[in-house]
């Protein structure tokens, strides 16, 4: 039986949405209304060796309640930052939700920041308390800890020493009813440091309002519905962990799968089998590394409903895999860790493979001219992607202690995305990478992503990423950097072969004069090719080689 999905109509459902924001609201509070039925499982765990564990809603605001009163008697007052630096554990979910009790703000923090890089999020974001596990203490905290001079509590989950405070000790001692602070809409509730590709991450900071601007995109793209079991396989510590994981599902009713492992596609099919999970979100490179074992996972048999992608484009190559092993319609979406998933492909609605689709209701996203600041109402023109400045509580408040930045991010009465892509006749958007990614060669304008994708097709890509490599005559050659499928070598053949392909299937122009093999491609944390690394490494070796 087809399960009708949460949008309905979307043009009838984006032109009637309306937003209701209340005065005083604390977003906890749209995750615990759902503790009074006592059996209802919020959150479903399983460990990289096998152990299991879950948490009913009940459990989930009980033990938040007492982390938050432990956190006051430790001293955390309304406004005081505390980080979070630990893996998807269950008490990674009861930290951030009681830290927020307290009208504190949550700053989970990833495990794959550097120690020079914690040390900065610790000072910069003025951290009071931290939260971690006793290794991360024993190892990657060791010696970031003492240089941190505002910390005032470090809380362990495990063995704690010295004056370190013991996790589940300190909660247990404290009363399950806490009284929740009393905070306003916009009031800041999280920071997220983005790991972003060049200097020191930024602290971008959310309000409570931000959890119900997420919510039109949690019911109608990831289309979650109470009793539903939710996988999205990305980490706490950024922005579609935080939401698609985690507080999104649950405010909806619905039940999540948090893994904690390593990727195995063999584990993460009899994962969605086990726990007959109904809407996985997950990453194109994942989904590119399940197809790879295509012909192994044909057993498993999956409930899903819904699956989205997300942290990169979705290529063809993907979605006609999906739809061709499960009939199913890889819905793309668009975001930032400043915005979240702003423009969305939705259940039910028509796919065209290569646009990340339309506004989210709720959202005022259009195409602006960056010369003249005019938005661009002829279909097909390129420009920067914006959203309205006021249109919805989902956008970020700025850079913490860094306005000069986020300055730089609005223009008048918009939000610059910093994204080139155009609006179809259709109203569908399509992205074409970073404004400053897109190649200008031979008077051409090329994106990265039209050459990726169709380098993606071919049967020895990987991966790939695609730059622009100055040239004193052309201005910039496309030159890409390609990852090899297993059982393929590098050959000046293949580079001959990849060039021809391209012209063939997409232009001649737009083929890469220069192809390169690597073993892997610089990413971000959630997954995204950096591709201005790549881009300075070949400016700086062009300057260099201009001196000679």
């Amino acid at each position: 039986m087809k399960i009708k999905s949460n949008i309905g109509n979307y043009e009838k459902t984006y032109r009637t949405w309306r937003w209701k924001l209340p005065t005083f609201f604390n977003l906890s509070s749209v995750i615990d209304k759902w503790a009074d039925d006592p059996k209802r499982i919020a959150i479903y765990w399983e460990g990289d060796s096998g152990g299991v564990k879950d948490l009913t809603f009940r459990e989930l605001r009980d033990y938040s309640n007492q982390f938050a009163g432990a956190l006051v008697s430790l001293g955390l007052k309304k406004g005081d930052k505390a980080v979070i630096l630990m893996s998807r554990l269950l008490e990674a979910h009861i930290a951030y939700l009681g830290i927020v009790k307290t009208g504190a703000v949550a700053v989970p923090v990833s495990q794959l920041f550097a120690p020079d890089a914690l040390s900065y999020v610790l000072d910069n974001s003025q951290a009071k308390i931290l939260i971690t596990t006793e290794e991360l203490r024993n190892t990657l905290l060791k010696k970031v800890i003492p240089k941190c001079r505002k910390l005032k509590k470090v809380i362990v989950l495990g063995k704690a020493k010295g004056k370190d405070v013991p996790f589940w000790d300190v909660l247990l001692r404290q009363d399950r009813d806490f009284k929740v602070a009393k905070t306003k809409g916009k009031d800041l509730s999280t920071f997220l440091y983005t790991s972003g590709t060049t200097g020191m991450p930024k602290g971008v900071m959310h309000t409570h309002w931000w959890l119900l601007g997420n919510v039109p995109q949690v019911r109608f793209w990831q289309d979650v519905k109470p009793g539903d079991m939710v996988w999205c396989t990305a980490d706490l510590t950024w922005i579609t962990g935080l939401i698609n994981a985690f507080l999104g599902p649950l405010s909806q009713g619905a039940t999540v799968l948090s893994y904690d492992g390593r990727f195995d596609p063999h584990r993460w099919f009899k994962l969605m089998e086990s726990y007959k999970v109904t809407n996985l979100v997950s990453a194109p490179t994942a989904f590119r590394m399940l197809m790879a074992e295509d012909h192994k996972l044909k057993k498993y048999k999956l409930k899903l409903r819904v699956v989205c992608g997300i942290g990169e484009r979705v290529n063809d190559e993907i979605i006609r895999w999906w739809e061709r092993r499960y009939g199913l319609a890889v819905l793309d979406g668009y975001g930032q860790t400043e915005c979240m998933s702003f423009i969305c492909n939705y259940p039910g609605m028509k796919i065209k493979i290569g646009s990340c689709g339309k506004p989210t209701p709720g959202h005022v996203v259009t195409i602006l001219n960056p010369d003249t600041n005019r938005e661009i109402t002829k279909p097909g023109v390129r420009g920067i992607v914006v959203m309205g400045k006021t249109s919805s509580p989902v956008l970020y408040q700025g850079y913490w202690k860094n306005e000069e930045k986020t300055k730089e991010t609005f223009k008048g009465k918009w939000y610059l995305s910093g994204d080139a892509g155009y609006r179809d006749k259709d109203g569908y958007f399509w992205i074409e990478g970073r404004d400053d990614d897109v190649i200008k060669t031979s008077g051409y304008r090329v994106g990265p992503y039209e050459v990726e994708s169709t380098l993606h097709r071919h049967p020895a890509v990987a991966e790939s990423a695609v730059i622009g490599k100055p040239d004193k005559i052309l201005g910039h050659i496309i030159k890409a950097l390609v990852v090899l499928k297993r059982g393929h070598s590098g050959t000046p053949a293949l580079i001959k072969e990849l060039q021809q392909f391209v012209k063939k299937h997409l232009a001649a122009y737009k083929y890469p004069k220069e192809i390169i093999f690597v073993k892997e491609l610089p990413k971000t944390q959630s997954g995204k090719i950096k591709r201005k690394i790549l881009r300075l490494a070949e400016e700086e070796a062009f300057k260099k080689s201009g001196k000679k």
